[in-house]
């Protein structure tokens, strides 16, 4: 027969005195779940329910800084590094595995944490370590915080699984209010019409011998009339242009990577590469206008005038050379616009990141509904969006409210 349970809340113990065996206890709590998907039940056995209760409290004492005999006594630096290279290395794309491990050897190993046990670790310790960023005379932005997080967020959630921990730490640990931190989250910039125009106008202007004044300008000029992120711009191919349909297909993305390959100093320490899409929902149809069309028809003469080839699977977008466009170098074409036109603390202001914002408060302030503005820009969530140009959504409904007044 089964045993007699005692009512209990979600996530308790549960002590019960078992049918047919008098004078015998145990206590019963699912730790999550095991490999296999089944749950991972922890039984402690007792002769009273006041000695298996006072067992259930110890074995939640202990799990509090994971001191239980077949926890790892890796460092944590040594741990979450075995983790990245060995679990994280071909599951993520190549510029987010840079990124993790930036906040690997930057934002880990230098503090204290990195040499800590990991049989050793507490909730504590890791506050602490998130304190130590937010403290730091680097000055870190709220969003470089919480990639060190998610990082040993990640690690640590993967150690639980494996039984090489027996508890997050991290699940407590609270992150910063941006209040606090000396950097912050820097504004979303536009251009303005009349700046706009102008760079339209210094970015297309060509040399008395018909060349373009900058190789990348006509880039620039797409990036603005489309809203595609440089990646994407640099991944097109000419079958992803339908002159024809008047679409743009946005299905790739070139990156520029960590060279691990690297054998000497006389190797590149970093590759550009051909890779997927940010996010699945980055891949996307995105409609031409007369002025888009015309500016890859340009692009099309330009190649022609340089010597490239136009073939269907060849980029759009090619260095004087024939090889992968640099984002570097269209920033530096860019740079040199902006200043050329006279705007101001262009490079710590601006950067093509502002074209595609541009791009999409200029449809939003023109009343196109918002995820169909999401959908063009290849957002994962309408809400991205949403926060990303709240201050111009608000803007609207302002108006809106004028309207009414007006009536």
């Amino acid at each position: 027969m089964a045993d007699k349970k005692s009512k209990r809340g979600q996530g308790e113990w549960s002590f019960v005195e078992r049918t047919g065996r008098k004078g015998q206890w145990v206590a019963r709590k699912q730790f999550g779940k095991k490999e296999n998907g089944k749950p991972n039940i922890v039984c402690l056995y007792g002769h009273s329910k006041t000695e298996v209760k006072n067992k259930a409290a110890d074995y939640d004492a202990k799990l509090l800084t994971n001191q239980q005999l077949n926890v790892s006594k890796e460092t944590v630096y040594g741990y979450v590094k075995k983790w990245l290279e060995t679990i994280k290395r071909h599951s993520v794309k190549a510029t987010t595995y840079d990124g993790m491990e930036d906040s690997l050897e930057i934002r880990l190993k230098p503090y204290s944490i990195a040499d800590i046990q990991m049989c050793n670790l507490s909730v504590h310790l890791c506050q602490s370590y998130i304190n130590e960023l937010v403290e730091s005379d680097k000055n870190y932005s709220l969003a470089t915080i919480r990639k060190s997080y998610n990082l040993l967020n990640a690690s640590f959630k993967y150690a639980v699984g494996t039984g090489d921990i027996t508890r997050n730490p991290m699940d407590f640990v609270e992150m910063p209010k941006e209040s606090v931190l000396e950097t912050k989250t820097k504004e979303v910039q536009f251009f303005t019409d009349e700046q706009m125009t102008k760079i339209y106008e210094e970015a297309t202007s060509k040399l008395s011998n018909g060349k373009p004044h900058y190789y990348y300008g006509l880039l620039i000029e797409i990036l603005a009339r489309t809203g595609i992120r440089i990646g994407e711009c640099l991944g097109l191919k000419w079958h992803d242009v339908d002159f024809e349909n008047r679409t743009l297909t946005v299905d790739n993305t070139i990156s520029t990577v960590k060279n691990r390959k690297k054998k000497d100093d006389s190797d590149k320490k970093r590759l550009i590469v051909d890779s997927d899409p940010k996010t699945e929902k980055s891949v996307r149809k995105v409609r031409l206008s007369n002025k888009a069309i015309a500016a890859f028809e340009n692009i099309k003469k330009q190649n022609i005038l340089y010597g490239l080839s136009i073939k269907p699977d060849d980029y759009v977008i090619q260095s004087q050379k024939g090889s992968l466009g640099s984002s570097r170098n269209v920033r530096r074409s860019f740079n040199y616009i902006l200043e050329k036109i006279g705007i101001p603390d262009y490079d710590e202001q601006y950067g093509l990141h502002t074209l595609r914002h541009t791009y999409a408060s200029t449809l939003l302030r023109k009343g196109i509904d918002i995820k169909v503005v999401s959908a063009l820009l290849g957002h994962k969530k309408v809400s991205t969006t949403y926060n990303t140009y709240i201050h111009i959504i608000e803007e609207q409904q302002n108006s809106a409210l004028d309207a009414i007044d007006d009536l």
